[in-house]
């Protein structure tokens, strides 16, 4: 495997690191493998001796922007609403269907 610079890795995980880009558009960007970018990125993830370590975020706590945070939360409101009327109409469909079973069963029985 060709050395890279440590300057090149280090922009490497930065650009991944803000989430503009994927493993595929970083090996077009750099002329790298994909499986490069990724090795890379992964390596310097979870190496303990790293001099990236700094620059990927290990710490739990994260800023997001603000309009970042609207989007999202409009999105899982939408998707909740959704969601409960998906289920909503899924139970009166089964209410419906027992009800004709049991109706089809009576008739059955009359006969």
């Amino acid at each position: 495997m060709t050395r890279h610079s440590l300057e090149l890795k280090k922009q490497i995980c930065l650009d991944y690191q803000k989430g503009v880009f994927g493993y595929r558009k970083l090996s077009k960007k750099y002329g790298l493998t994909r499986d490069t970018i990724r090795y890379i990125i992964l390596h310097q993830k979870g190496s303990k001796n790293n001099p990236l370590r700094s620059n990927m975020s290990t710490n739990k706590k994260q800023i997001y922007d603000p309009e970042y945070l609207k989007t999202a939360l409009e999105y899982w409101k939408t998707y909740a609403k959704n969601l409960e009327k998906h289920l909503e109409e899924e139970c009166q469909n089964k209410k419906k269907l027992k009800f004709q079973q049991s109706v089809h069963c009576k008739k059955e029985t009359l006969k």
